[in-house]
């Protein structure tokens, strides 16, 4: 997925020889605290309330804008969303190889893509597990979620920097997991922890239950 198939916002645009006065009204009449500021079509920065009402009244935006970067409009979203989490603005420019100001990224569509991405309305249970950076390997995961005729939906790993070990999520389309469980632990795996759809029932917390609730009748 590119940054430039996820842009929902064109609207909150100024051009650079806008006054101070003139954008910070614009921004206040459309409810937003910043906006793009272009020159002819080209990308400058952004520019936001609070630049607007430190400075002079008269003064170009394209002066005092924030010169931040854009991401290219052909980028993959993951480079969008490293940008964004870089800046503390509430959209991200999109440009085209030329600097030409195409639109723009806001929150909302980040999270939009990372949902899509991430396949979350589908309703198999997510697995996190835990293990040493060396031992990680897809092929032997997916080898072992399909030996339960079940099917690996979506996998992401990230490091803990507490611990050292690799943190692996894993969505399968499964909803009861208790078989995948089983051979992830008996191959040396440590399940983490385990995330099933609103209103199903981890089959071995509900067994343990059973049996607390068994022995506390004794």
């Amino acid at each position: 997925m590119r940054a430039g198939d996820i842009i929902s916002s064109h609207n909150r645009v100024v051009e650079a020889d806008c006054t101070a006065r003139e954008c910070l009204k614009m921004m206040t009449e459309r409810g937003v605290d910043d906006m793009v500021v272009v020159n002819d079509g080209s990308y400058c920065g952004i520019i936001t309330q609070q630049h607007c009402t430190s400075n002079n009244d008269d003064v170009k935006v394209g002066e005092i804008a924030s010169p931040l970067p854009a991401v290219q409009a052909q980028a993959h979203l993951l480079e969008a969303v490293e940008l964004f989490v870089e800046q503390v603005h509430s959209q991200l420019a999109v440009v085209d190889p030329a600097n030409r100001y195409v639109g723009s990224i806001t929150s909302a569509d980040i999270i939009r893509a990372i949902s899509t991405i991430c396949n979350t309305s589908h309703p198999g249970a997510v697995i996190e597990v835990e293990m040493l950076p060396e031992d990680y390997s897809v092929a032997e995961i997916a080898r072992l979620i399909e030996d339960n005729h079940c099917k690996l939906i979506t996998l992401f790993s990230y490091p803990d920097n507490d611990t050292g070990m690799l943190r692996v999520q894993i969505r399968t389309n499964c909803e009861d997991a208790t078989a995948i469980l089983q051979s992830l632990e008996r191959y040396g795996y440590r399940v983490a922890a385990t995330y099933y759809p609103q209103g199903r029932i981890d089959r071995r917390a509900e067994q343990r239950l059973r049996e607390l609730m068994y022995y506390l009748e004794m």
